[in-house]
């Protein structure tokens, strides 16, 4: 009578060989998230000046909070940040920040609502805004 299948020394060497696999492929699919959430930095960024701009062109909106709020797509983003990132936002600051594993923080985007005075005539003027990216650092997760 012939037997077929494995013997216990043939699965061992099976389950240690998809360990050492896992073993090398689980950090650098770690190292690719991290890479793939600040690679698209840049366009968050620029959507967020955009929006807030125009937000400001058509309806004096200056509050960087409110303009995230109320833009669905923003929001979506702002709220799906996760860590070891962080997305914080108030009336004048939208910042991005990361954490390494040693607790340094380094910051990825920042972007400044900055007042600005506008002469409508000689004797009166008005504060405009503008938004601007201050601080762009897409290699921001050094651990």
């Amino acid at each position: 009578m012939k037997k077929s299948g494995f013997t216990l020394i043939e699965l061992i060497f099976v389950i240690v060989i998809i360990g050492l696999l896992a073993a090398v492929a689980v950090p650098k699919f770690i190292a690719t998230k991290k890479n793939a959430e600040t690679a698209n930095l840049p366009e968050v960024a620029q959507q967020v000046v955009t929006k807030a701009n125009e937000q400001y062109a058509f309806m004096q909106v200056h509050n960087i909070s409110d303009i995230v709020d109320n833009d669905p797509e923003l929001k979506r983003y702002f709220d799906n940040v996760k860590s070891p990132f962080t997305a914080e936002k108030n009336e004048t600051e939208f910042n991005i920040t990361y954490t390494t594993a040693a607790g340094d923080i380094h910051t990825c985007v920042r972007i400044d609502a900055e007042p600005y005075d506008v002469n409508l005539s000689s004797t009166t003027t008005t504060t405009a805004w503008d938004f601007n990216i201050t601080e762009l650092n897409t290699s921001c997760n050094v651990d």
